[in-house]
């Protein structure tokens, strides 16, 4: 089992090997995106800090700089023994020098939420399709350069979006507004509301120009059924049956 296992290592081994000088070839010939999957295929195979390395640089030429960031760290972070190869100890020592430039280039899209906490669930931040985690809300997010779009939702309804332009080593902050959305009135019918000038009422009748009011017309009357004629409200003369004075 132990020769088989050795025999298997030896086979990894070379197939990575020229995995990576595939890779290299199609680095060198602008074919990044070739060349970032065969240098991750040859580190699946047979791990190695030079390959995750090119793997790095690979994605930093396909403008996936967060990516890219990503394995350079990798890199950074092995912990070089005092068995491994200078191939090896290059590899750590580039990753880290590149990472440090790489990390200035990497713009930052910071969210601000005001007027609602991040953790508030009524709320629900979204940035380039998709829901932002509440506890990156008001840290600076390392993103691709890109045009991405921020959208703020309330209970599923979108209040407001925005979209950011970042190119690279820009440094932006979005300022969200957590108000509730304004209801559509276009989307519900209308209730009636009470004609307020057709109501109005006043106490004391106007006059028309030139003329006292009814109640004030004394010499006037009007003809009334059986004969009679009226001067005022409740008062007939003789033949309507009835006086109010």
């Amino acid at each position: 089992a132990a020769a088989q296992a050795q025999v298997n290592e030896i086979e990894s081994r070379v197939l990575a090997r020229r995995m990576a000088d595939e890779g290299a070839t199609l680095f060198e010939g602008g074919q990044y995106e070739q060349a970032r999957d065969l240098f991750h295929r040859a580190n699946s195979l047979f791990p190695a800090p030079a390959l995750e390395l090119w793997e790095a640089r690979s994605l930093n030429k396909l403008g996936r700089l967060v990516e890219a960031e990503e394995r350079y760290a990798s890199v950074k972070r092995y912990r070089v023994r005092p068995e491994d190869s200078e191939v090896v100890r290059a590899a750590v020592a580039e990753a880290t020098a590149e990472v440090d430039r790489l990390r200035k280039r990497i713009p930052t899209i910071t969210i601000q939420l005001n007027g609602a906490a991040p953790s508030d669930p009524a709320f629900v931040v979204q940035m380039a399709g998709k829901t932002l985690n509440p506890a990156l809300i008001g840290l600076p997010i390392p993103t691709d350069p890109s045009a991405p779009t921020v959208i703020l939702l309330h209970q599923n309804i979108e209040v407001t979006r925005e979209t950011v332009v970042l190119k690279e080593g820009d440094r932006r902050v979005v300022q969200l507004e957590a108000l509730p959305p304004v209801p559509d009135v276009s989307q519900h019918p209308l209730v009636p509301q009470p004609d307020t000038d057709r109501l109005a009422y006043s106490a004391t009748p106007k006059a028309s120009a030139g003329y006292p009011p009814w109640y004030q017309r004394r010499s006037t009357g009007w003809a009334v059924p059986g004969g009679g004629a009226a001067t005022g409200p409740g008062e007939l003369r003789r033949g309507g049956g009835w006086s109010g004075g």
